[in-house]
């Protein structure tokens, strides 16, 4: 039912059915993580993190979980090396998972380790389920490489797969 909600954007409803749900079954990691997702949604970050890490509990090895909860915490750097954990840990339990692999390059470009984030961008890139973020952050190493060649190649890449990606839009404006 929640998901109903969530679906036609009512995320004040959606909560409701999500903490209705973990009320009925607090193990659940299915329950938590939607409820964690809602949370985030509305900008409640923190309880948000607090469901996410309870449906790890349950699920240890959820390689969505760990993914988000690294997506999450990359965003301040107090918890940006609990990030990475988070990242490393989903690609220990499917080194192919895109979105973990978008984050552990996101990391690594921040930490100027780029040829270790250009690795993890490409490979992200050869999955059945492309990441567009690995397409644009790939495109901006490119443009700090002086490569506007290929910078431009892979942003018009990621507006082939999402045609609003703001970012991409602005980088190539530029070039």
């Amino acid at each position: 039912m929640g998901q109903l909600f969530e679906k036609d954007h009512d995320n004040e409803n959606a909560l409701k059915m999500y903490l209705r749900a973990v009320e009925l079954n607090k193990q659940s990691p299915i329950a938590h993580y939607r409820t964690g997702m809602i949370y985030i949604k509305n900008g409640d970050k923190g309880r948000g993190i607090e469901h996410l890490k309870k449906a790890l509990s349950f699920d240890p090895n959820n390689v969505d979980v760990l993914a988000k909860l690294g997506e999450v915490l990359m965003k301040d750097p107090n918890t940006f090396d609990e990030s990475e954990q988070y990242f490393k840990k989903a690609l220990y339990n499917d080194e192919n998972n895109s979105d973990s692999l978008v984050g552990m390059g996101r990391i690594f470009e921040k930490r100027n380790r780029l040829e270790q984030a250009i690795a993890c961008f490409e490979k992200a890139i050869k999955q059945p389920v492309t990441n567009v973020n690995a397409y644009y952050h790939l495109g901006v190493i490119h443009e700090k490489q002086k490569d506007y060649k290929k910078a431009i190649q892979l942003f018009k890449q990621c507006l082939i797969v999402d045609q609003v990606h703001f970012a991409a839009c602005i980088h190539l404006a530029t070039l």
